[in-house]
């Protein structure tokens, strides 16, 4: 009885000692936690601070134009001036985009329309459809979204207006840690020119000459 009541009393401080240094190695791994979060989000606001505002008056308004709607400058837009920040009403996972089956996309997109309020559904639905003769949700779509954050496509109704051409003057940026695209000048526009941003095919053109 003695040895086992030695050996129960042996082990009760070995017990408490092992619980301890859990416990210090989980408020330590907490802390190392909280120090990488806090170097993230510092990281985060570094990168933030250097990303610059828009301007808070309307730089374009959007108009007819001979290839249906597109934006055209207000006043004289320099290089490197934000003409828009816009967040997006949509943003498809590239899993649902790559889908091969395009009900399942459609059920997808349907279950997010339903989902924005009016003014959104609206825009959506006032955007052109190039891929058929009577509109639809999945036309509309493919017509207008863009590549977003992590291989998403994301539909932003105001920016689709920007008409495509060989000759570009602005480009998007995405400003991932925002969840928006900017709509950025990439050469001197006058008051009163459209907005026109590079057709993607002729990226990758220009990628195979090295001119871009």
């Amino acid at each position: 009885m003695n040895v086992n009541s030695k050996k129960t009393i042996n082990s009760s401080p070995i017990i408490k000692i092992n619980s301890f240094l859990i416990m210090v190695l989980i408020k330590e791994n907490d802390k190392e936690k909280v120090q990488i979060q806090d170097q993230i989000q510092a990281k985060i606001e570094e990168v933030l601070d250097t990303i610059p505002n828009p301007s808070d008056e309307v730089l374009f308004q959007i108009k007819q134009c001979s290839n249906g709607m597109g934006m055209f400058a207000l006043q004289d837009i320099f290089p490197g001036q934000i003409i828009l920040r816009e967040k997006p009403i949509l943003v498809m996972p590239d899993k649902v985009f790559s889908n091969e089956d395009h009900e399942y996309i459609e059920a997808w997109l349907d279950k997010r329309l339903n989902k924005l309020n009016c003014p959104d559904r609206q825009a959506f639905y006032d955007l052109s459809d190039c891929r058929s003769v009577e509109k639809t949700t999945l036309g509309i779509f493919f017509t207008n979204d863009m590549n977003f954050v992590d291989e998403s496509a994301a539909l932003f109704p105001i920016m689709a207006r920007v008409n495509h051409a060989c000759r570009p003057n602005a480009d998007f940026i995405t400003r991932k840690f925002l969840g928006v695209q900017d709509l950025v000048a990439t050469k001197f526009i006058a008051q009163g020119e459209i907005f026109i941003i590079i057709i993607i095919y002729v990226y990758f053109i220009l990628f195979l000459l090295d001119l871009f």
